[in-house]
């Protein structure tokens, strides 16, 4: 195998809360060049995977591994977007960008409506333009996986189709990316999975979300 290039794979999860065994027969597998989509319902598990994968969240078991290396904590090949803001409130946009090594006259050509949030400080913008700097900075980022927590949260319609293509165009890395968006996040996904009862089923279709009940029948 190329030294260069990363699969990443997670497995043996056991995770209980209180007498509840919230995960407990989890596989995933997301390699460089792929985006890997993970669904499921709010309280199925899909933040907790990502903080167990992170080292954040400790399991009864777990195995996570990159390359067919075990990994205990969070690991350099990785970045993370939790669904709470990471980036604190007083520093500018430009310096989320320069900490990222990410280019302003990118981001300025990629979103020209938004060319006048470069000089403001985090703090001073809206949920939803928070949320688009913070995607924005990690799926450019050189990491060779980033972890996405409902990145589409808040995020206007308009740039949300502007970021899908972008996410898809990163080439040199794999993507995990976990939405309530079902339709947007098939509609990129190399593999799915369904996190359902504590379990992740493979999908490809609307068909394979309808047969396992999660949505309705058409």
């Amino acid at each position: 195998m190329d030294p260069t290039h990363y699969t990443l794979e997670i497995d043996s999860i056991l995770l209980d809360f209180g007498r509840r065994r919230l995960l407990s027969d989890i596989y995933i597998k997301c390699g460089q060049g792929q985006i890997t989509t993970l669904i499921g319902r709010n309280g199925s598990g899909k933040s907790c995977l990502m903080q167990i994968i992170m080292g954040e969240l400790n399991p009864l078991s777990k195995s996570v591994r990159i390359n067919h290396k075990s990994i205990q904590a969070a690991h350099p090949a990785i970045n993370y977007l939790p669904q709470s803001h990471f980036v604190p409130g007083h520093l500018r946009v430009m310096d989320v960008f320069a900490d990222h090594q990410i280019s302003e006259a990118d981001f300025e050509a990629d979103f020209p409506d938004l060319t006048t949030i470069i000089q403001q400080r985090f703090n001073k913008l809206s949920g939803g333009l928070k949320r688009l700097v913070e995607v924005y900075a990690l799926i450019k980022s050189a990491a060779a996986f980033s972890l996405l927590d409902e990145p589409f949260t808040q995020i206007m319609p308009v740039h949300m189709e502007k970021i899908k293509p972008l996410i898809k165009a990163q080439k040199h890395k794999g993507f995990l990316i976990t939405d309530h968006l079902y339709r947007d996040v098939l509609e990129i996904a190399d593999t799915s999975y369904l996190l359902q009862n504590g379990k992740t089923w493979p999908v490809k279709s609307l068909e394979d979300l309808q047969s396992r009940g999660y949505i309705p029948q058409l």
